[in-house]
C-alpha cells in the first residue's frame, strides 16, 4: 500500500492519524459547546492533590534523614574545602538538599491545603 499511495512509512502514519482526527471532529464539535473554555490570561482554580497524614508522616521522616545527610556533607565540605576542587564534588550535597526541600514541601503543601482548597493557575 505504501508503494501505491506514494507515501513513506512516516507519512502513512501521519496520514492515518490525521484521518482519525478528522473522523472524530463531528463528535468533538457536539461536545464542545457543553464545556467551558478559558479566556487567555484568565485565572482558574485547580484542585490540589490531597496529601494524606501517612504521606506527611513519611515526608517528615525522610526530610529529617536527608537533613542529617545534608548537614554531614556540609560539615565535611567545610572541614575539607580542597575537596571542592574534585570533579562532581557537589553531587551528594545537592541531592541531599533537594530531597530535604522536596519532603519539606510535601509538609508545607499539606498545611496549605487546610486553608486553600485550590491552586490558582493562569491560562495562556
Amino acid at each position: 500500500m505504501l508503494r501505491l499511495s506514494g507515501r513513506d512509512r512516516r507519512q502513512e502514519i501521519a496520514y492515518r492519524i490525521a484521518d482519525a482526527v478528522t473522523a472524530a471532529m463531528p463528535d468533538i464539535e457536539s461536545e464542545r459547546s457543553a464545556h467551558r473554555y478559558l479566556v487567555p490570561g484568565s485565572t482558574v482554580q485547580l484542585t490540589r492533590r490531597k496529601i494524606s497524614e501517612a504521606d506527611v508522616a513519611e515526608a517528615r521522616t525522610e526530610a529529617a534523614a536527608w537533613r542529617e545527610k545534608y548537614e554531614a556533607a556540609r560539615q565535611d565540605i567545610e572541614a575539607h574545602p580542597e575537596e571542592t576542587e574534585t570533579p562532581r564534588w557537589y553531587v551528594g550535597i545537592t541531592q541531599a538538599f533537594s530531597r530535604v526541600m522536596w519532603y519539606e514541601g510535601v509538609c508545607r503543601r499539606h498545611e496549605l491545603e487546610k486553608t486553600e482548597r485550590g491552586y490558582p493557575s493562569r491560562s495562556t
